[in-house]
């Protein structure tokens, strides 16, 4: 068979009936290595469709970052290599003042890279779009890359839209507002109490991005019900949501900050290059997906087969807790939304009082 001659009459492999179910974790790298080449597809449309986020990004990561944090100002960055005699050392060709303005850069570089990331500047209906392939990676259910991604995003359009917009206006509102605290104000207890507010703040809120985007394009919700889900979902499993922000946070922003300031070559610059143009971006939104789709799918889309261990589905008080009415047959929370072209795949769930209709 050649490279690119494909037998579609002749059966795969399959998967196992009796194969023993592997742990999250397991079945995390498992999707992750059979889908890796998706992945990449799926990057660089990000990449493609997403720069007006990133220009967005750019200019407010250069207005506000180096007012934040002063020490990563050209200047600041020229003192230091020349206070611990690195200046000479690690720049041969270039002014000591040449090779701070070029680490400035590459670092508000990878701010920028990294905020779309996480999510707080984004393009809505092309993180719609994208959210629903990578939902669908990772509950191994199809999905056409080009003809879902465009489906999806044209029936959240709107919603996502004014969606992307709010958090922006808010990252940046959060933003401002931890400067007022750290720069602004007078040293006292409370601005203190102030900053350390601004930041948990400013985690649960990205936090909430992680699900807010997969609830937009599971459920028929209205934009604030989204949201008042996204904020229960990211206080449901915390612990679990955090580290997940955290691994994110390494993978977008730690490693390359600490690549371009350990190994300060042009050749560290160009290899950051190709795994953000190819990798990174896609990397971190299966993992957000990955862990919302579990999640939403355990408290909000619970099957009968979790009801015996408790780990699925919700509890009376976790129920009372989301204002959800439940029966024996189902639970309802939304309206499913899936993108199809000629028209609904099934029949609308009749209404009911409180939330309506049925999760996919």
């Amino acid at each position: 068979m050649g490279l690119f001659s494909f037998n579609y009459d002749k059966e795969g492999p399959g998967i196992d009936k009796n194969a023993p179910k592997k742990g999250p974790i397991g079945e995390f790298f498992s999707i992750l290595g059979t889908k890796f080449w998706r992945l990449v597809q799926i990057n660089l449309l990000l990449v493609l469709f997403s720069i007006p986020a990133l220009l967005v990004s750019f200019f407010v990561v250069n207005w506000l970052v180096p007012n934040i944090m002063p020490s990563l100002t050209p200047e600041h960055i020229s003192k230091l290599l020349t206070s611990v005699g690195l200046g000479e050392a690690l720049v041969k060709n270039l002014t000591v003042e040449a090779f701070a303005s070029h680490l400035f850069v590459s670092t508000m570089l990878v701010f920028t890279a990294g905020f779309v990331g996480v999510q707080l500047f984004t393009v809505g209906p092309v993180h719609a779009g994208l959210t629903y392939l990578m939902r669908n990676i990772s509950r191994r259910e199809p999905a056409f890359t080009w003809m879902d991604f465009k489906d999806t995003a044209k029936s959240n359009l709107k919603q996502s839209i004014i969606h992307s917009i709010i958090t922006a206006l808010l990252g940046i509102v959060i933003g401002v507002a931890y400067y007022y605290y750290a720069r602004v104000m007078a040293p006292s207890v409370f601005k203190t109490i102030m900053q350390t507010f601004m930041v948990v703040i400013f985690i649960l809120f990205l936090i909430m991005q992680m699900y807010c985007y997969q609830l937009m394009i599971t459920f028929d919700l209205k934009l604030k019900d989204v949201y008042r889900n996204a904020f229960l979902m990211t206080f449901l499993k915390l612990p679990s949501n955090f580290f997940t922000l955290l691994l994110n946070v390494l993978i977008l922003f730690v490693i390359p900050y600490l690549a371009i300031w350990l190994i300060p070559h042009g050749l560290t610059n160009f290899i950051l290059l190709i795994f953000y143009l190819f990798l990174l971006f896609s990397l971190t939104l299966f993992i957000s997906n990955y862990q919302a789709n579990r999640q939403i799918q355990r408290y909000l889309m619970p099957s009968d087969d979790d009801d015996d261990d408790n780990e699925g589905g919700l509890g009376a008080e976790t129920a009372e807790f989301l204002g959800e009415e439940k029966s024996e047959t189902e639970r309802t929370f939304g309206q499913s939304r899936a993108p199809n072209p000629d028209g609904d795949d099934g029949e609308e769930a009749p209404e009911e009082d409180g939330p309506v209709g049925v999760p996919v």
